[in-house]
């Protein structure tokens, strides 16, 4: 697989499950994870990028950061905290949040909630070792389409103008996390998630995300990008088709790898109370090539 998403979701999660949980350790961490991978071609070693849709315990180590205050009327927020040992953390938090009801989504995702109740009842009935022995998220569910266009249709948002860039598609998922209502369940966050190909090396890769939040969404859903410490940054602001877009270049340095440095390039904006990130991975013999895509993306928009 040349690359891949994984989306591991927590959401209202007791508060009891919360307490027993290391909020530090990847694999118990009890946030909507978004891992956004792409082999690297050359050293066949991957680029990881981790984005975080919904923050409860993560907060407990982001209010210890030293905050950089987002300079020009940016929405990007920089929050590092440094570790003792090199392995602190350094989140960027887009700051513009809407709200999208379900309501509004008529398509077969309005089935999904059913679904859902159906994984949470089934995990319940296990008993408690074995609850704690599985590695099921019974409030996550993904639902995989041969095309975008698929993908948009089990949403059924009538107003999603969704960036279509001309590359190869190698995948397209739809990613839920559900919640417990007065009536039963429902959705809180939903992201669809498309990977393309642009490059004829297999190290470069693209993906966009469209990311709902809805009315059932906690207080401080936000979209976050989780880096390490060693991350250099450095944002802009463009405005393309009378849209802005909030640009964070990364270089995570890997001291593990000694192969071609890979770049990524994150784009965000906010079109009809859908929060929208762009992902690219690239290297320095193909800024250019990966620059054209950005634009490409953007003026999309307008089309």
């Amino acid at each position: 697989m040349k690359s891949e998403q994984l989306l591991d979701a927590l959401n209202d999660i007791d508060d009891s499950l919360i307490a027993e949980t290391n909020p530090f350790h990847e694999e118990e961490i009890t946030t909507p994870v978004l891992q956004v991978t792409g082999g690297t071609g050359k050293g066949g070693k991957r680029k990881m990028r981790k984005c975080i849709l919904l923050v409860a315990v993560c907060a407990v180590f982001l209010l210890s950061g030293v905050v950089y205050a987002a300079t020009g009327g940016d929405l990007l927020n920089i929050i590092r905290n440094k570790g003792t040992d090199g392995d602190g953390e350094t989140t960027v938090e887009y700051l513009e949040k809407t709200t999208v009801l379900m309501s509004d989504l008529r398509g077969e995702i309005q089935n999904a909630p059913a679904e859902i109740q159906g994984q949470v009842e089934a995990f319940n009935a296990l008993s408690e070792m074995e609850r704690m022995a599985s590695s099921v998220m019974p409030e996550a569910l993904r639902k995989s389409f041969g095309t975008v266009e698929d993908a948009i249709a089990y949403i059924g948002y009538d107003q999603l103008n969704y960036p279509k860039i001309n590359y190869p598609t190698e995948s397209v998922d739809v990613d839920m996390t559900g919640c417990e209502v007065p009536d039963g369940y429902s959705l809180s966050t939903i992201t669809m998630t498309a990977t393309q190909q642009y490059s004829s090396d297999p190290a470069y890769f693209c993906q966009t995300l469209a990311t709902f939040f809805t009315e059932h969404a906690d207080a401080n859903a936000a979209m976050r990008l989780s880096l390490s410490e060693r991350a250099e940054l450095a944002e802009e602001q463009r405005v393309a088709g009378g849209r802005t877009f909030s640009i964070l270049h990364t270089n995570e340095p890997d001291p593990d790898y000694e192969g071609e440095k890979l770049l990524c390039t994150e784009v965000f904006t906010t079109e009809n109370d859908v929060v929208f990130l762009f992902h690219i991975v690239y290297g320095e013999d193909n800024r250019t090539e990966a620059e054209a895509v950005i634009t490409e993306w953007m003026n999309s928009f307008s089309e």
